[in-house]
């Protein structure tokens, strides 16, 4: 009733009132709940219902119980993605955890819900592992092809990407894209006009500015994801512990809607650890590279992300100059490789070694200038007087 205290919420399994949690632990059951809205309200013509929001009882989706009986977190982090022929995919994860009553030995992996009748039963689809890296955070989107693409946050410096050519059943296995990535979120969008748009920070993990997450980009890509091209820079504040991050975008009336949150990591400043949600809106006229077109390597900052349906196919990720961080400006044209592509062949896991080996050849080439560049680091900063 009005005016009675609200008492403190239950501590999370495992944990006694007074304790200190910390301060994130991912996850629980996956619940979906329902608004109806209405015919006129869905097409924008009553918003008379805003006055009595009343949503449905929560309906648990995916459990925190394993069928085997361990505890493992679900976590979403993305919206679904409604494909042409009417089925919903939610990207989704399981994240191993310390925090009781889960156990960290648990195996993470990455998936989908899928649902083929509008939301009133669902079937999960997917358990993509990799032996580098976690494969968290994903984002679903649909090819003009009709086949989706999931593109993963990793730890290794680049975003990872799957593809599913049965309407999201069964998945390829996940594969570097050569997409910068500090190990933190990113959104993937079809746009109206059949572009996909990705929101992201573009970089790797900066030594120079530890623990940042900046230079929040929309890149746009006219032939399905092969190739990107920024379009705009929605935060390019760059600070040590400074965080642009976790974006999430809608598309409406030819603009794109971007917002995120901004802080600093209390490990950096414990002060300032938090600077609000901010929202970005993007003009798209006028923007918008030739769809269906390849973006041409006449200019280039970055490795751009191979198809995996495509053996030996490099693409580049036309990106402008960030020649105003000095951070980054070592990680100019730091490796260019273009292969011109043989028929689309499917890789499977397993089934083409010499692919496969192709990409970790990569990965290790990368590795590798990334590790000449902390040694010629470390010698400049000896040699200063």
């Amino acid at each position: 009733a009005d005016g009675e205290a609200v008492p403190p919420a239950p501590p999370p399994p495992g944990l006694e009132p007074g304790d200190d949690p910390q301060r994130w632990v991912p996850g629980g059951d996956i619940k979906m709940v329902v608004l109806d809205i209405g015919v006129e309200a869905a097409q924008g013509r009553n918003y008379s219902w805003l006055r009595a929001v009343r949503w449905s009882q929560p309906q648990t989706l995916l459990s925190l119980v394993e069928p085997s009986g361990q505890p493992i977190p679900k976590v979403l982090a993305n919206p679904m993605a409604v494909l042409a022929t009417g089925e919903w995919l939610l990207p989704f994860w399981k994240e191993p955890h310390e925090a009781p009553p889960c156990m960290k030995a648990n195996k993470g992996s990455a998936g989908v819900l899928r649902s083929r009748d509008m939301g009133k039963t669902w079937r999960v689809y997917g358990e993509l592992t990799h032996p580098k890296t976690w494969l968290i955070e994903n984002t679903v989107v649909e090819r003009s092809d009709g086949n989706v693409l999931m593109i993963f946050r990793t730890t290794t410096g680049v975003l990872y990407q799957s593809i599913s050519m049965d309407k999201g059943r069964t998945w390829g296995q996940a594969l570097p894209t050569g997409i910068p990535n500090p190990d933190s979120k990113v959104q993937a969008l079809r746009l109206q006009s059949g572009h996909l748009a990705l929101v992201f920070n573009a970089h790797r993990k900066l030594k120079t500015f530890r623990r940042a997450r900046s230079l929040l980009d929309l890149a746009i890509s006219p032939d399905d994801g092969e190739t990107w091209v920024r379009i705009a820079r929605v935060d390019g504040e760059l600070e040590a512990g400074l965080r642009s991050h976790y974006p999430t975008m809608v598309e409406s009336d030819g603009r794109v809607f971007i917002v995120y949150s901004k802080f600093y990591h209390d490990v950096i400043d414990g002060n300032r650890t938090d600077l609000g949600i901010h929202l970005v809106q993007i003009e798209l006229t006028g923007r918008l590279p030739e769809l269906g077109k390849t973006i041409e390597m006449d200019s280039f900052e970055v490795l751009g992300g191979q198809n995996p349906n495509h053996i030996g196919n490099f693409s580049i990720i036309k990106m402008e100059s960030d020649a105003t961080h000095p951070a980054l400006s070592k990680n100019k044209k730091r490796l260019a490789l273009k292969v011109s592509s043989p028929p689309p062949r499917t890789i499977a896991p397993g089934s083409d070694v010499s692919a496969v080996k192709l990409l970790d050849d990569l990965d290790k080439m990368l590795e590798k200038t990334s590790r000449m560049e902390r040694q010629v680091e470390r010698q400049q900063r000896k040699i200063k007087p």
